[in-house]
C-alpha cells in the first residue's frame, strides 16, 4: 500500500462526517448475536462465514410468473443493429409447450423476442431455441439441454438474423430490421398468455443496440459486464437474490418480479475493474459507515470492533483491488470498540464518486447483516456517499463484499446508436 494513499484525518473527517450520527450512550448494554455486551467491551462467538450471494437467477415454474420491465427509450427505440443474450437452464416443462419465452418485447411484428419453440410437425421435430425480429423467426439446430445451463444469443445486422447457442451459430434467416414499439419487455413471459411462460431458470439478460460479433459473444458470455459497454441498452444480472425488483445495471430499465423464485445462478468470471463500479471488501464487526467523496474514503466506526480490528486482528479494507489498512486512534484499545471515531483517509478511490442522474445502487456479493446507502451524493451534500454496514445482530465478525454501481443516467451515450 502506497503511503501517499493515506492522509491525516482531522480536517477531512470533519468535512465528511454526517451530522445525524447515532451512538449508544456510555454504560449502555447492546445485544450482538446471542450475547449482551456492556458498552466498550467487545465480544462475540468468532468469525462467521458470509452468505454467498455472488450469483443468483430467477426460476419460473408456473403460468403467471414473470418479470415485467416497463417500456423505456433504452429498450424500446431499437431500429437497427440488435443483440439479445441470456443464460438459461430449461426444465422438462418446456417440452409440453408450444413455445416458452425467455425475453419478449415482440407484438404484432414489432420488437424482438428470444424463446424456445416446439417444431412438432416439421421435417426436424423436437424443441429448439428461436429468435424473432421484423416478424420473422430463426430457430437453432441444437436442442435445449434440459437441466443444464446454456447461453443463447440472437443478432440482427444488415438484413440477417442469426441465433447462437453456447457461442456457436445455429441458424440464420433474412428479415427486416427491428421495429420500435412502446410495449413492456418481459423476462420469462410474453404478452401472449400464461401458456407461453418459461419453465426453468434465467440469468444474465443483456440487450444491445449493436451487432455483437461471434468472437465478442464467445469472449463475453462467460464474464460479467460493467454496465457501461458501448451499445449496451439493458443489463439484468439478476443477482439481487431476493425481493420484487430487478436492477438494470445501465440505469434505465428496472423490472418487477411476479411469482418467480430466486435460485443459484450461473457462475461467471469477474468483469474486472469497471469505470462505473466500486468494489468494496471489509471485515465487519458491529456497525460502521463508509463515507466516500470523490476519490477519498474514510470509515466512521460506531459499534463493537472497528472494521478489520475484530479480536485485535488487522484485516485490510479492499477497494477495487487496492488494500487499505485503516489507521485508527486505538481508543480505548486496538479494537476501537464503540469509539465513535474515524479512520485515516484512503485517497485512491477509482472511479471517483460524483453526482449522477441515476442513484447509486449497492449490489451485495457476500453479506450476513445489513448494507444500506444512508446518503446519495448530490450537489447539496458536496457529493458525499454514505454506506452503512450493520453486523450487530450476529456474533463475531464477517467478511462483506459489495459493489457500488455509479450509474450515469446519460441517455446521450446510446441515442446515436438506435
Amino acid at each position: 500500500m502506497n503511503a501517499s494513499h493515506r492522509r491525516p484525518l482531522v480536517l477531512m473527517s470533519l468535512l465528511l462526517a454526517p451530522l445525524w450520527l447515532t451512538v449508544a450512550p456510555a454504560g449502555a448494554q447492546i445485544q450482538k448475536g446471542d450475547e449482551t455486551h456492556q458498552l466498550g467491551i467487545a465480544g462475540g462467538n468468532g468469525p462467521s462465514p458470509p452468505q454467498d450471494r455472488a450469483s443468483t437467477a430467477l426460476r419460473f415454474t408456473a403460468d403467471g410468473q414473470s418479470v415485467m420491465v416497463p417500456n423505456t427509450e433504452a429498450v424500446g427505440l431499437i431500429s437497427g443493429e440488435l443483440t439479445m443474450e441470456a443464460w438459461v437452464r430449461p426444465e422438462a416443462g418446456i417440452l409440453s409447450r408450444g413455445y416458452s419465452s425467455i425475453v419478449s418485447k415482440q407484438l404484432g411484428g414489432t420488437g424482438y423476442m428470444l424463446a424456445t419453440n416446439n417444431r412438432a410437425g416439421t421435417p426436424d421435430p423436437g424443441h429448439a431455441f428461436k429468435a424473432e425480429v421484423g416478424g420473422s423467426q430463426v430457430t437453432s439446430g441444437a436442442q435445449p439441454a434440459i437441466d443444464g445451463w446454456q447461453h443463447v444469443a440472437a443478432v440482427w445486422q444488415g438484413g440477417h438474423l442469426r441465433i447462437y447457442v453456447n457461442g456457436q451459430v445455429e441458424g440464420m434467416i433474412e428479415t427486416g430490421a427491428p421495429i420500435p414499439n412502446a410495449f413492456p419487455l418481459w423476462i420469462g413471459a410474453s404478452p401472449f398468455g400464461g401458456d407461453t411462460n418459461w419453465r426453468g431458470s434465467i440469468d444474465e439478460v443483456r440487450i444491445w443496440a449493436v451487432a455483437r460479433t461471434q468472437p465478442q459473444i464467445q469472449s463475453g458470455m462467460n464474464r460479467r459486464l460493467c454496465g457501461d459497454e458501448r451499445g449496451l441498452r439493458a443489463y439484468w444480472t439478476l443477482d439481487e437474490g431476493e425481493g420484487l425488483e430487478i436492477i438494470d445495471e445501465t440505469g434505465f430499465s428496472n423490472g418487477v418480479v411476479s411469482g418467480a423464485q430466486w435460485v443459484p445462478g450461473v457462475a461467471l468470471l469477474s468483469s474486472g475493474r469497471c469505470r462505473n463500479k466500486i468494489a468494496v471488501e471489509a471485515f465487519v464487526d458491529g456497525r460502521s459507515r463508509l463515507i466516500l467523496k470523490k476519490r477519498s474514503a474514510v470509515w466512521h466506526h460506531l459499534d463493537f470492533a472497528a472494521p478489520g480490528r475484530w479480536a485485535s486482528s488487522n484485516h485490510p479494507t479492499i477497494i477495487n483491488g487496492e488494500e487499505w489498512f485503516p489507521v485508527w486512534p486505538d481508543v480505548p484499545d486496538a479494537e476501537n470498540a464503540f469509539c465513535n471515531c474515524f479512520s485515516d483517509v484512503f485517497k485512491d478511490v477509482d472511479p471517483a464518486v460524483h453526482h449522477a442522474a441515476a442513484p447509486v445502487v449497492v449490489r451485495i456479493r457476500h453479506a450476513r447483516g445489513i448494507v444500506a446507502i444512508l446518503q446519495q451524493p448530490s450537489a447539496e451534500n458536496d457529493h458525499v456517499l454514505v454506506v452503512e454496514f450493520d453486523d450487530n445482530p450476529y456474533g463475531g465478525a464477517a467478511t462483506y463484499l459489495i459493489d457500488l454501481l455509479l450509474r450515469s443516467g446519460d441517455k446521450e451515450r446510446y441515442k446515436s446508436r438506435r
